[in-house]
């Protein structure tokens, strides 16, 4: 496989990545003026029932956010390396543009996905707020988008 292999950036890939940057900025202004008006002790986990079960420093609401900065970033560096993704299928010079296409549109999905779960999950700790609803929707997305993706890849194999 060609080590310098290029996927063409479409418009959808330029769109989602401005919206994970504009995503992560927004959050971190959020969390800042936040931070500021929390009190030292804040709810950090909620039961199934929306009942606190732990406390926690009003410091670990950062917690979150550093975790999607760090999935942000390595997934950008995943994205910019097809010839290392597990495919599943192989990969011949009639199939590689549509099926590396695909693959990246698939993470640049999910990471728009990922970085709006753990924002959300850093807003809410951020609010004191205990609805985990909104995360497994999220999740549930996510798997619902991998699945999809896949679908695609292999139907276009």
């Amino acid at each position: 496989m060609d080590e310098n292999y290029k996927i063409k950036k479409t418009k959808y890939c330029k769109i989602v990545n401005y919206l994970c940057i504009i995503i992560l900025t927004v959050t971190f202004v959020f969390l800042m003026i936040q931070y500021l008006l929390l009190p030292d002790k804040i709810p950090m986990h909620y039961n199934f029932n929306g009942e606190v079960d732990r406390y926690g420093n009003k410091w670990e609401i950062w917690i979150a956010y550093i975790a999607g900065i760090i999935l942000y970033f390595g997934l950008s560096v995943i994205e910019r390396k097809p010839q290392y993704w597990n495919t599943g299928i192989t990969i011949t010079e009639k199939n590689k543009q549509r099926i590396y296409q695909l693959l990246y549109n698939m993470l640049i999905t999910i990471k728009l996905q990922v970085v709006s779960l753990f924002m959300i999950m850093s807003v809410f700790s951020s609010l004191q707020i205990g609805d985990f609803r909104i995360n497994l929707l999220i999740l549930g997305v996510i798997v619902i988008t991998t699945i999809l993706y896949f679908y695609k890849i292999f139907k276009a194999k």
